[in-house]
């Protein structure tokens, strides 16, 4: 079992919790320090890590119940669509 996917998840579950997800230190490169300072930045990032939280968390939960391949295909697929939805959601964000 992996247990630094457990490890993870709790990272990025107690990052929203004190309000200070960890995907914004990334996200602070890309934009304007006027803007790293509003609330939708901080709304956008605490969406996103609650997002890789909950992959993480469902990944642990798969890994727990199964290892065999249709298990790492479901795992990978959930990566996937968090990725996808890492670079996406930035990009409805109004630039200021």
């Amino acid at each position: 079992m992996c247990y630094h996917i457990w490890h993870w998840a709790f990272f990025a579950w107690g990052s929203v919790y004190i309000d200070k997800p960890y995907t914004i230190y990334e996200a602070r490169k890309s934009y304007s320090k006027s803007f790293e300072s509003s609330t939708l930045f901080l709304e956008v990032n605490l969406l996103i890590t609650k997002i890789w939280g909950s992959v993480y968390f469902i990944s642990a939960l798969i890994r727990l119940l199964s290892e065999d391949v249709l298990a790492v295909v479901v795992i990978q697929c959930l990566i996937a669509i968090g990725i996808i939805l890492s670079i996406s959601i930035p990009n409805y964000m109004p630039e200021t």
